[in-house]
């Protein structure tokens, strides 16, 4: 249940408009974060995903199709990631709420960028 009152929501509930529900979303402060860290961490991940063979290439001087392969690791590797990020989330809301899942989501997202600043030097 990812309601953060813990109540679920019936989906086919036609009482409210959609404005409604919107203008009601958009007053939380949790959709807000989550708003902004999901569009930095899925906006850095599509900027690297679109330069990271042309980096190889250049960098370590390997042809363009090496460099592919290896740059598409990255993508797979999120598969895993996204998974195991998932996990540490529930676990986190287990224990602590709907705050413990933003907290955890902060967390991951300023360990990503630190890793990512930690790569550029």
């Amino acid at each position: 249940d990812d309601s953060p009152g813990g109540r679920g929501f019936d989906p086919i509930n036609r009482s409210r408009s959609c404005t409604e529900i919107l203008a009601k979303a958009s007053a939380n402060l949790n959709v807000w974060i989550l708003f902004v860290l999901y569009a930095a961490s899925f906006g850095v991940e599509l900027h690297i995903q679109a330069t990271i063979t042309t980096y190889y290439f250049k960098r370590f001087r390997i042809s363009i199709a090496e460099a592919g392969l290896v740059s598409s690791v990255f993508g797979l590797m999120n598969i895993f990631v996204r998974a195991w990020g998932g996990m540490l989330s529930d676990t986190m809301y287990r224990s602590r709420g709907i705050n413990g899942r933003r907290d955890t989501l902060i967390g991951l997202t300023c360990g990503e960028g630190i890793t990512l600043i930690a790569f550029s030097l």
